[in-house]
């Protein structure tokens, strides 16, 4: 009788299982906790949902009633996952029919601003996925998911959009969770099947030399549609591989060419798109040195044919060059050709150092000394915790060199002193050249001088830092933090178009928006701080200082303090005993040292009073935060031809800008250009939102639109502002 009754009850079962894929599936999630039996983001859970077996990973149940679409439970999916065994994925195992597959998706309330996109494959063998539809990306708002598969004997999965080159291994943390509710998988309706697939779905080219090339290929069938399908090659690497496609009706052999253009691993992606289906085939390739004699990636280090840096490996070989065998690269040219990540060198060592060795060594300080161009790319994961060690960025130490056109991101740099995000401690006739750090830049210290661009300039010389920016977070310990430059000791140093908008705080004081602190002459023009600047004043001391612009002097000998056409619109404490919004004259007894000339600033920012009894009659001018981003604030800055400061929409608060000299960036318009019409970044910009404007491209035709945003080509542009007409020629 027992025997009977398991038979009856699992005929039962099984035909309750073929009667939910025979007539669709569905499930809402209300169970999911007791059903994956223990929910957690960094475990690999296989569970049955209603006759289903889902395969899952960085996903786990939520109870948060203010995150699924109805009921009392959803699923979190997890755009990272730290350190994670897989990516995260919500897989269908059992093979069946699919028609329609749909869920609810909304943003997770806590990361509600902050999201990754996801996609949905199918597959038939479960190896090779295909993308259906576009990418999505979760908003507060719950948004049905509706994809059309239409396959026999399919999977079903959810996954990143970015899936084929995201570090998995490399989360940070458990963030950027969305919230699935109420999926479903309807039956095949009748429509026509769409058969795509590639015979690869990676293409390994192995080892590379440098400017040698290889080929591979592969297969694409596909049937359904009037249309053949598209590609192209995408990320980070895609300018080494370049495709062609031969063939047609159904078939096509695609050959991708791989030519090594730089060392270390590359990785592509070959999309090819079917009509609302996709497949990304990956492309990975290891460029090598041509033979044993080349240095870096190419070159030989003249101004003609600079020494090429296209990889993190060619940053480890300079610095190993400059310390162990002592070559400053004096005279040499450097370029780097494309946007380098670090995350793979632990504790880089800057290119240029003392570590480990005392001032008594031979050889105690071996500098860089050459020219180094970024070409506008950036460096990024740049990771360094020397807690012994001091002179810490990307580089630490130069003497008479030229750093120029880079940007340091996602980057945590903390040393004892004299710490930067670009370099750590300049000696000599260095310039430093539209040099930026982003907002995802942390800068600490374990004692002094700490600063977004550059830890301290030292010796005689001709020092210049120019049209630099600070968005990192800078914070020191003993004194002596700033954006751009933490402190000068060489005479005459220049600061020119540079600005800070990072948070800057220290324990103790000397803290300046853009300089902390100088013992010799200085000159700082076209500056501005937005950050906010905190000193916290851990010693209690009476004679703390701190400044918009120049924190303070220490041991002042001779020369100028000169402070021009500057700006500081941040956010100070109060803890410091002496603060200005440009720099507190008042440590001088003598005004014969300081040449302070039309800076700005606004109480309506910082109320509290300052003594302006040494400073230049009308040389720290107080205006009200509006006139700050309006045309008249323009025009009081704008004291040099061709002008300086321009507004750029949606960045510095709405407050402006000093206009660089550079290709990127932000960049210093022709000077044929009138001051009321700018090229800025490749685009038209108006310098008085009230003008009224008229642009016609060359066959006459009146294109002006959207604030200015025109494609490339050449126009005439006509201004009407304040009653002056301004015509001018421009190309973008």
């Amino acid at each position: 009788m027992r025997k009977t009754t398991i038979l009856i009850l699992s005929i039962v079962c099984l035909s309750f299982v073929q009667q939910l894929l025979a007539e669709g599936w569905s499930y809402d999630f209300e169970n999911f906790a007791t059903a994956t039996a223990g929910d957690g983001p960094k475990k690999a859970i296989d569970a049955e949902l209603r006759g289903l077996t889902w395969h899952m990973y960085g996903v786990r149940s939520n109870y948060d009633d203010t995150d699924y679409a109805d009921g009392a439970c959803s699923m979190r999916i997890y755009g990272e996952v730290s350190k994670a065994k897989e990516m995260t994925n919500f897989t269908l195992m059992t093979p069946r029919e699919i028609g329609t597959f749909s869920f609810t998706l909304r943003a997770n309330e806590t990361w509600g601003d902050y999201q990754k996109s996801w996609i949905v494959q199918w597959s038939l063998d479960g190896e090779q996925w295909t993308t259906i539809g576009d990418a999505f990306t979760a908003t507060m708002e719950p948004t049905e998911i509706r994809r059309e598969i239409n396959q026999r004997n399919a999977r079903v999965r959810i996954v990143r959009s970015d899936y084929a080159t995201y570090d998995y291994t490399t989360g940070s943390n458990y963030n950027y969770i969305a919230n699935i509710d109420n999926m479903s998988i309807t039956d095949m309706s009748g429509g026509a099947t769409i058969v795509f697939s590639a015979s690869e779905t990676a293409l390994d080219f192995g080892e590379i030399k440098l400017g040698e090339s290889s080929q591979k290929s592969l297969e694409l069938r596909y049937e359904g549609l009037d249309t053949a399908p598209t590609m192209e090659i995408t990320e980070a690497d895609a300018s080494m591989y370049t495709y062609s496609a031969e063939g047609g009706d159904g078939l096509q052999t695609v050959t991708v060419t791989c030519r090594a253009i730089r060392r270390g691993a590359t990785k592509a992606v070959l999309h090819i798109v079917y009509g609302e289906q996709s497949i990304d085939v990956t492309l990975t390739a290891v460029g090598v040195k041509a033979n044993e004699d080349q240095l870096f990636s190419g070159g030989d280090g003249s101004e003609k044919n600079p020494y090429l840096i296209s990889s993190d490996l060619d940053l480890v070989e300079l610095s190993d060059l400059v310390e162990k065998s002592r070559n400053t690269f004096s005279g040499k040219f450097f370029r780097m050709t494309n946007d380098i990540s670090l995350i793979n060198i632990k504790n880089y060592r800057p290119i240029g150092n003392n570590f480990d060795r005392t001032p008594e060594s031979e050889g105690y300080l071996r500098p860089f000394s050459g020219t180094f161009d970024g070409g506008n790319h950036t460096v990024s994961d740049l990771n360094m915790s020397r807690s012994f060690n001091s002179f810490c960025g990307l580089f630490g130490i130069v003497n008479g060199a030229t750093i120029k056109n880079i940007t340091v991101s996602k980057s945590k740099i903390y040393a004892q002193y004299g710490v930067a995000a670009v370099v750590g401690v300049a000696l000599g006739s260095t310039v430093i050249d539209n040099c930026h750090t982003t907002a995802s830049v942390e800068i600490s210290n374990e004692r002094f001088y700490a600063a977004g661009i550059c830890g301290g300039f030292l010796q005689d010389g001709e020092g210049l830092i120019t049209d630099c920016t600070n968005l990192a977070t800078v914070r020191g310990k003993w004194g002596m933090s700033a954006g751009i430059l933490a402190s000068n000791d060489q005479p005459g140093l220049r600061i020119q178009r540079c600005g800070n908008q990072g948070a800057i705080t220290d324990e103790n004081s000397y803290v300046g928006g853009i300089v902390a602190s100088t013992s010799k002459a200085i000159s700082i023009t076209d500056c501005y701080n937005t950050g906010e600047i905190y000193m916290l004043n851990g010693q209690g001391a009476s004679n703390t200082r701190g400044a918009g612009i120049l924190g303070s002097v220490q041991n002042f000998q001779d020369g100028l303090i000169q402070i021009s056409n500057c700006y500081n619109a941040g956010v100070f404490n109060l803890t410091a005993q002496h603060m200005h919004p440009i720099f507190d004259a008042e440590v001088f007894f003598d005004e014969e040292f300081i040449q302070l000339h039309n800076n700005y600033y606004s109480q309506e920012i910082n109320s509290f009073p300052f003594d302006q009894s040494v400073s230049v009659e009308n040389s720290v001018i107080n205006v009200p935060v509006a006139t700050m981003k309006s045309t008249d604030f323009l025009q009081m800055l704008n004291t040099s031809t061709p002008p300086v400061w321009a507004f750029v929409e949606g960045q510095n608060k709405g407050f402006p800008l000093p206009i660089g000299k550079n290709d990127t960036g932000i960049q210093m318009p022709d000077n044929s250009l009138s001051p009321a019409i700018m090229v800025i970044n490749g685009q038209l910009v108006i310098c008085d939102p009230n003008a009224q404007v008229e642009v016609y491209d060359i066959e006459g035709r009146n294109v002006y639109a959207d604030q200015g945003r025109l494609p490339q080509g050449i126009y005439i542009v006509k201004v009407v502002t304040d009653g002056d007409v301004h015509i001018q020629k421009i190309i973008l």
